[in-house]
């Protein structure tokens, strides 16, 4: 499963699934960082819905539990995702924007700039 959204055949499951292995190849960070739920909109139809504690991520969530909602593109989001773009430098510069808590969206910006968890969603097995 190739976890580029850009790929045409996007599953949100399979997608949060290899979220969830790569980011437990990252270490936990402390236990009293929130926990986040992350919506991410892609246009009308497409998004995926992931549950992070302890900067990991734990599976999928509803879209009404989301503290935090990222409008963005499948282009997008596959750039953040192959490590070839940074969520933070497009935040800084008004390409990126969050609904909801900063708080919770840093943690997110963490986890997808984490060398390892980046090496660890491209890699093939």
């Amino acid at each position: 499963m190739s976890p580029n959204p850009s790929d045409g055949d996007f599953d949100p499951d399979q997608w949060v699934g290899a979220l969830v292995s790569a980011s437990a190849t990252v270490e936990p960070v402390a236990s009293d960082a929130p926990n986040v739920v992350i919506h991410f909109k892609m246009g009308r139809t497409s998004s995926a819905v992931v549950s992070l504690q302890a900067g990991r991520v734990t599976g999928s969530a509803e879209v009404g539990e989301a503290t935090v909602t990222l409008p963005l593109s499948t282009d997008q989001l596959s750039q953040y995702c192959d490590g070839s773009q940074s969520m933070s430098r497009d935040y800084m510069r008004g390409d990126l924007k969050p609904v909801g808590p900063t708080g919770h969206f840093i943690a997110l910006i963490d986890l997808f700039e984490n060398p390892d968890f980046v090496s660890a969603l491209n890699s093939d097995t």
